[in-house]
Protein backbone atom coordinates (compact mmCIF):
# COMPACT_ATOMS: atom_id res chain seq x y z
CA UNK A 1 0.00 0.00 0.00
CA UNK A 2 1.34 3.41 -0.96
CA UNK A 3 0.92 6.03 1.75
CA UNK A 4 1.58 9.66 0.95
CA UNK A 5 1.57 12.46 3.50
CA UNK A 6 -0.01 15.65 2.19
CA UNK A 7 1.29 18.55 4.22
CA UNK A 8 1.78 22.28 4.04
CA UNK A 9 0.80 25.40 5.88
CA UNK A 10 -2.72 26.43 6.68
CA UNK A 11 -4.60 27.54 3.56
CA UNK A 12 -2.00 26.14 1.16
CA UNK A 13 -4.45 23.88 -0.68
CA UNK A 14 -3.95 20.48 0.96
CA UNK A 15 -7.67 19.76 1.02
CA UNK A 16 -8.03 20.60 -2.67
CA UNK A 17 -5.17 18.26 -3.55
CA UNK A 18 -6.76 15.53 -1.43
CA UNK A 19 -10.12 16.09 -3.09
CA UNK A 20 -8.49 15.50 -6.48
CA UNK A 21 -6.74 12.39 -5.15
CA UNK A 22 -10.04 11.08 -3.79
CA UNK A 23 -11.59 11.50 -7.24
CA UNK A 24 -8.82 9.21 -8.51
CA UNK A 25 -9.67 6.52 -5.96
CA UNK A 26 -7.17 7.36 -3.23
CA UNK A 27 -8.45 6.86 0.32
CA UNK A 28 -8.02 10.05 2.33
CA UNK A 29 -7.30 10.28 6.05
CA UNK A 30 -7.86 13.80 7.36
CA UNK A 31 -5.79 14.35 10.52
CA UNK A 32 -7.68 17.56 11.39
CA UNK A 33 -11.00 15.74 11.17
CA UNK A 34 -9.64 13.03 13.46
CA UNK A 35 -8.40 15.77 15.77
CA UNK A 36 -11.92 17.20 15.98
CA UNK A 37 -13.24 13.75 16.91
CA UNK A 38 -10.51 13.37 19.53
CA UNK A 39 -11.77 16.57 21.16
CA UNK A 40 -15.09 14.78 21.74
CA UNK A 41 -13.36 12.16 23.89
CA UNK A 42 -14.45 12.74 27.49
CA UNK A 43 -11.01 12.06 28.93
CA UNK A 44 -9.39 14.47 26.48
CA UNK A 45 -12.01 17.14 27.21
CA UNK A 46 -11.27 16.80 30.91
CA UNK A 47 -7.53 17.11 30.38
CA UNK A 48 -8.04 20.17 28.17
CA UNK A 49 -10.31 21.92 30.67
CA UNK A 50 -7.86 21.07 33.47
CA UNK A 51 -5.19 22.97 31.55
CA UNK A 52 -7.15 25.71 29.78
CA UNK A 53 -10.16 26.17 32.05
CA UNK A 54 -13.89 25.78 31.58
CA UNK A 55 -14.00 28.79 29.25
CA UNK A 56 -13.09 26.42 26.39
CA UNK A 57 -16.31 24.46 26.94
CA UNK A 58 -19.54 24.99 25.06
CA UNK A 59 -22.80 24.78 27.06
CA UNK A 60 -23.32 21.25 25.68
CA UNK A 61 -19.98 20.10 27.13
CA UNK A 62 -18.09 20.04 23.84
CA UNK A 63 -14.85 21.93 23.29
CA UNK A 64 -15.20 25.37 21.72
CA UNK A 65 -12.44 25.10 19.13
CA UNK A 66 -12.57 28.81 18.33
CA UNK A 67 -11.88 29.82 21.93
CA UNK A 68 -9.28 27.07 22.31
CA UNK A 69 -7.58 28.29 19.14
CA UNK A 70 -7.46 31.85 20.46
CA UNK A 71 -5.81 30.55 23.63
CA UNK A 72 -3.12 28.48 21.91
CA UNK A 73 -2.25 30.06 18.56
CA UNK A 74 0.50 32.59 19.12
CA UNK A 75 1.45 30.93 22.43
CA UNK A 76 3.91 28.11 21.64
CA UNK A 77 3.99 26.62 25.15
CA UNK A 78 0.20 26.37 25.31
CA UNK A 79 0.03 24.88 21.84
CA UNK A 80 2.69 22.33 22.72
CA UNK A 81 0.71 21.37 25.81
CA UNK A 82 -2.46 20.89 23.75
CA UNK A 83 -0.57 18.85 21.15
CA UNK A 84 0.83 16.57 23.86
CA UNK A 85 -2.73 15.85 24.92
CA UNK A 86 -4.22 15.27 21.48
CA UNK A 87 -1.48 14.07 19.12
CA UNK A 88 -0.97 10.57 20.56
CA UNK A 89 -4.66 9.75 20.08
CA UNK A 90 -4.68 11.25 16.59
CA UNK A 91 -1.64 9.17 15.61
CA UNK A 92 -3.23 6.06 17.08
CA UNK A 93 -6.42 6.65 15.07
CA UNK A 94 -4.45 7.21 11.85
CA UNK A 95 -2.40 4.04 12.42
CA UNK A 96 -5.60 2.09 13.07
CA UNK A 97 -7.17 3.33 9.82
CA UNK A 98 -4.01 2.48 7.89
CA UNK A 99 -4.10 -1.06 9.26
CA UNK A 100 -7.77 -1.35 8.33
CA UNK A 101 -6.97 -0.21 4.77
CA UNK A 102 -4.08 -2.70 4.57
CA UNK A 103 -6.40 -5.50 5.59
CA UNK A 104 -8.85 -4.45 2.86
CA UNK A 105 -6.12 -4.42 0.22
CA UNK A 106 -6.40 -0.70 -0.46
CA UNK A 107 -3.82 0.41 -3.02
CA UNK A 108 -3.19 4.06 -2.08
CA UNK A 109 -3.84 6.30 0.92
CA UNK A 110 -3.16 9.98 1.46
CA UNK A 111 -2.91 11.43 4.95
CA UNK A 112 -3.79 15.11 4.98
CA UNK A 113 -1.87 16.48 7.94
CA UNK A 114 -0.71 20.06 8.31
CA UNK A 115 1.44 18.97 11.27
CA UNK A 116 2.85 15.82 9.67
CA UNK A 117 6.42 16.96 10.33
CA UNK A 118 5.87 18.69 13.68
CA UNK A 119 3.84 15.82 15.14
CA UNK A 120 6.44 13.22 14.21
CA UNK A 121 4.09 11.31 11.91
CA UNK A 122 6.58 10.92 9.05
CA UNK A 123 7.00 7.28 10.08
CA UNK A 124 3.41 6.66 8.95
CA UNK A 125 4.03 7.58 5.29
CA UNK A 126 6.15 6.41 2.36
CA UNK A 127 6.63 9.90 0.99
CA UNK A 128 5.66 13.51 1.61
CA UNK A 129 3.98 15.91 -0.80
CA UNK A 130 4.43 19.50 0.32
CA UNK A 131 1.78 21.96 -0.85
CA UNK A 132 2.90 25.59 -0.90
CA UNK A 133 1.11 28.82 -1.75
CA UNK A 134 1.94 32.53 -1.69
CA UNK A 135 1.14 34.21 1.63
CA UNK A 136 -1.28 36.66 0.02
CA UNK A 137 -3.29 33.77 -1.43
CA UNK A 138 -3.35 32.13 1.99
CA UNK A 139 -4.57 35.32 3.69
CA UNK A 140 -7.33 35.70 1.11
CA UNK A 141 -8.44 32.05 1.37
CA UNK A 142 -8.57 32.06 5.15
CA UNK A 143 -10.32 35.40 5.35
CA UNK A 144 -12.98 34.13 2.96
CA UNK A 145 -13.23 30.59 4.35
CA UNK A 146 -12.86 31.14 8.09
CA UNK A 147 -13.33 34.87 8.56
CA UNK A 148 -9.89 35.18 10.14
CA UNK A 149 -8.08 38.48 10.45
CA UNK A 150 -4.55 38.90 9.11
CA UNK A 151 -3.23 38.68 12.69
CA UNK A 152 -5.13 35.44 13.35
CA UNK A 153 -3.80 33.95 10.12
CA UNK A 154 -0.24 34.96 11.05
CA UNK A 155 -0.61 33.38 14.51
CA UNK A 156 -1.64 30.10 12.90
CA UNK A 157 1.13 30.25 10.29
CA UNK A 158 3.73 30.95 12.96
CA UNK A 159 2.51 28.01 15.05
CA UNK A 160 3.43 25.60 12.25
CA UNK A 161 6.71 24.56 10.67
CA UNK A 162 7.80 26.73 7.76
CA UNK A 163 7.77 25.45 4.21
CA UNK A 164 11.58 25.48 4.34
CA UNK A 165 11.50 23.17 7.37
CA UNK A 166 9.00 20.86 5.67
CA UNK A 167 11.03 20.90 2.45
CA UNK A 168 13.70 18.71 4.07
CA UNK A 169 11.20 15.85 4.17
CA UNK A 170 9.33 16.45 0.92
CA UNK A 171 9.56 14.05 -2.00
CA UNK A 172 7.30 16.30 -4.08
CA UNK A 173 6.57 20.03 -3.88
CA UNK A 174 3.35 21.33 -5.40
CA UNK A 175 3.26 25.10 -5.73
CA UNK A 176 -0.42 25.98 -5.53
CA UNK A 177 -0.09 29.27 -7.33
CA UNK A 178 -2.10 28.25 -10.36
CA UNK A 179 -5.59 27.70 -11.68
CA UNK A 180 -7.63 24.80 -10.29
CA UNK A 181 -7.45 23.04 -13.65
CA UNK A 182 -3.65 23.16 -13.64
CA UNK A 183 -3.47 21.95 -10.06
CA UNK A 184 -5.81 19.08 -10.88
CA UNK A 185 -3.69 18.08 -13.88
CA UNK A 186 -0.57 18.16 -11.71
CA UNK A 187 -2.20 15.92 -9.08
CA UNK A 188 -3.44 13.50 -11.75
CA UNK A 189 0.06 13.21 -13.19
CA UNK A 190 1.64 12.69 -9.78
CA UNK A 191 -0.95 10.08 -8.83
CA UNK A 192 -0.19 8.17 -12.00
CA UNK A 193 3.58 8.36 -11.54
CA UNK A 194 3.94 8.09 -7.76
CA UNK A 195 0.88 6.11 -6.72
CA UNK A 196 0.64 4.04 -9.89
CA UNK A 197 -2.94 5.10 -10.49
CA UNK A 198 -4.34 5.35 -14.00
Amino acid sequence: MKIVGITGGIGSGKTTVCRYLKELGVNIIDADEIGHRVLQNKGIRTRITDVFGNEVMNPDGSINRKILGELVFGYPERLEHLNKITHPLIEQAIASLLEEYRQKGIKAVAIEAPLLVEAGWLKLVNEVWLITAPKESIFKRLRNRMGLSREQVMARIQSQATDNERLKYASIVINNNCRFEDLKSCVQLLAKERLELA
